[in-house]
């Protein structure tokens, strides 16, 4: 069973992007330090996705979900190269390469956040010293299901996650939207005084 973030990120593949999403991809691997205790190494690999024709991050991708929700990913950090900036191994890549039976597919990172200002700095490094294809954040992955399932209810059945979510949606979201709209019309009229 995966975790409540690549729940989120499932749901964001299959429901906004229309993919076939595969979790669970485990796969032998095999670590220096995880050798030496006669066991594996832990996949980076959470989603396979595939999209019967060609989907916006192209036919076939690899997703590994780094949820570390206190951390906003910026150039200084990723040049640390911090376990959620490592990018594939080798091993995760044959592994994609044997499920997919092709050397064709993109490679995601799902994000906490990504500091604006540095975004463009942050994507070229991930591409040019990591091979990561993509860098998708958590907020845009929620704004996506946010505004395809607004508070409807046919969600209920299908996904505990997206249950939460339109409940989340419905009953904190929403009122805060509101709110804020309320508050910027009274911030209006009071400016034009």
């Amino acid at each position: 069973m995966a975790e409540v973030n690549e729940e989120i990120a499932k749901a964001y593949f299959e429901e906004i992007c229309r993919y076939f999403v595969e979790t669970d991809h485990y796969f032998k691997k095999s670590s220096k330090k995880a050798h030496k205790r006669g066991g594996t190494g832990p996949s980076d690999i959470d989603l396979l996705l595939l999209h019967p024709t060609e989907g916006i991050y192209g036919k076939r991708a690899m997703v590994s979900v780094k949820g570390w929700h206190g951390y906003v990913l910026n150039s200084e950090n990723c040049k640390k190269n911090y376990k959620w900036m490592h990018g594939f191994e080798k091993q995760d890549l044959d592994a994609a390469e044997d499920r997919f039976k092709s050397k064709d597919f993109s490679k995601i990172l799902v994000v906490p956040r990504i500091n604006e200002e540095e975004r463009e700095e942050v994507e070229r490094y991930a591409k040019e010293c990591k091979g990561i294809d993509y860098i998708i954040t958590f907020p845009f992955m929620l704004k996506e299901i946010f505004d395809k399932i607004g508070d409807s209810s046919r969600y209920y059945k299908e996904s505990e996650v997206l249950h939460t979510l339109t409940v989340s949606y419905r009953h904190y979201i929403t009122p805060i939207i509101e709110e804020n709209i309320k508050l910027k019309k009274d911030i209006s009229k009071l400016e034009r005084r």
